[in-house]
């Protein structure tokens, strides 16, 4: 079985100075609000706080933070493209290396997103000379998942 929330803002803050067992804890009661033969069911877990995770600024991509927005917004775009590799001759193969995943959507932060990059992929894979849709402007993810 496999359960799980997100919490952000000062719950997150306040969730991430806990020992992972004090968390899964926490888990457990909030899960026995439901049934509690659910919450003495859940063996084992895995908390991650993403304020305790090095080179890890958040659970989702910020691309406002990269630099300014039309810096951004050329680099996201490139990177939803995918690259090539280059051959043993030298010449560079059509796009065959993909980041897939929320962030490079214009969903990130849900899991809509990650779908759709994962089809935006391939499609770039089928009709390597079909251009992914280049987007303007970047979504803001703090204000698609937090509201702020």
């Amino acid at each position: 079985m496999l359960t799980g929330a997100y919490n952000f803002d000062k719950v997150a803050s306040d969730w991430g100075k806990l020992s992972v067992t004090e968390r899964l804890a926490k888990a457990r009661n909030g899960a026995a609000k439901f049934n509690q033969q659910f919450a003495e069911g859940l063996q084992d877990g895995l908390a991650i706080a993403w304020q305790n995770m090095p080179h890890i600024k958040g659970g989702w991509a910020y691309w406002q933070a990269v630099g300014d927005a039309d810096y951004a917004t050329k680099q996201f775009n490139a990177i939803a493209q995918g690259s090539g590799v280059y051959l043993g001759d030298g010449t560079l193969s059509d796009a065959c290396f993909f980041v897939v995943g929320d962030q490079i959507s214009s969903l990130p932060g849900w899991q809509e997103g990650a779908i759709a990059a994962a089809l935006n992929a391939i499609s770039r894979i089928a009709k390597p000379d079909v251009e992914i849709a280049h987007l303007a402007n970047l979504p803001d993810t703090r204000l698609m998942v937090q509201g702020i």
